[in-house]
C-alpha cells in the first residue's frame, strides 16, 4: 500500500500518484494498493498536486468535445461538435507545470495545436465559456 500519512499546509490541494507507464492517476485521499511483480520501479511513479480533481466523469461538455493527440503530426486535435466558444487551451506536464498555452481559438468544428514537446504524458485543459474539459494525452 502507498499512502499519505500526514498533510501540512495542503488545504485545497489534491495529491495524486501517477503511473507513468500506464498513465493512471490515483487519488491519494485513500491508500492505494498496487499489484506489481517484485523489482525496482525507478522513474515509473511520480507524485503530483492539483487544486481540482482531474476527473471529467460527470462533465456534460464531454458530449460536445473530442480531444486527442495526433502523434503523426505532433498536434493536439480538438473537435468541437457544438460550436462552443473555447477561451483557451493549456498543456501541462505530468508534474503540473504549464508548458504551452493557446489563446484566441476560432469556434471551428476542428482545431489543431502544434505541440513540440518531449515524449511523455501530459494534461490538456480546454477552457470554454461553459466550463472546462481536462484530458490526459500521451506524446510519442
Amino acid at each position: 500500500k502507498i499512502m499519505v500519512d500526514e498533510l501540512e499546509n495542503m488545504d485545497g490541494y489534491n495529491i495524486y500518484l501517477v503511473d507513468l507507464v500506464t498513465g493512471r492517476f490515483f487519488d491519494m485521499k485513500n491508500p492505494v494498493e498496487l499489484s506489481l511483480t517484485k523489482g525496482n520501479y525507478a522513474n515509473r511513479f511520480v507524485i503530483t498536486f492539483g487544486g481540482t480533481a482531474l476527473s471529467n466523469d460527470d462533465n456534460p461538455l464531454l458530449q460536445e468535445f473530442n480531444v486527442f493527440m495526433d502523434n503523426s503530426t505532433d498536434e493536439i486535435v480538438i473537435r468541437n461538435n457544438n460550436s462552443t466558444k473555447i477561451k483557451n487551451v493549456e498543456l501541462f506536464s505530468i508534474l503540473g507545470k504549464q508548458v504551452r498555452k493557446w489563446q484566441e481559438i476560432p469556434s471551428d468544428f476542428q482545431n489543431k495545436f502544434y505541440v513540440n514537446q518531449p515524449t511523455g504524458i501530459y494534461i490538456v485543459r480546454v477552457n470554454t465559456d461553459r466550463g472546462k474539459i481536462i484530458k490526459k494525452i500521451v506524446i510519442d
